[in-house]
C-alpha cells in the first residue's frame, strides 16, 4: 500500500500510483521528496507505533 501524502491519496499497487501521478518520473521524483510512503501490512496503532503479532526471542 501507498500512500501520496499531499492529496491523502491511498494505493493498492505501485502502478495505480504512477497512473494517478502522470508517469513513471514524477513517481520517482515525488518517491525522492518524501510525498509518497510505502505502508507494509502490519498492525498499526493509532499512534503510528507498529506492533507485530509474534513474539521473538521466546
Amino acid at each position: 500500500m501507498l500512500i501520496y501524502i499531499p492529496h491523502s491519496k491511498v494505493f493498492n499497487t505501485r502502478k495505480e500510483a504512477k497512473e494517478y501521478l502522470g508517469g513513471t518520473n514524477k513517481y520517482n521524483r515525488a518517491l525522492k521528496q518524501g510525498k509518497i510512503f510505502n505502508i507494509t501490512n502490519a498492525n498499526i496503532a493509532h499512534n503510528g507505533t507498529i506492533y507485530y503479532s509474534h513474539k521473538e526471542n521466546q
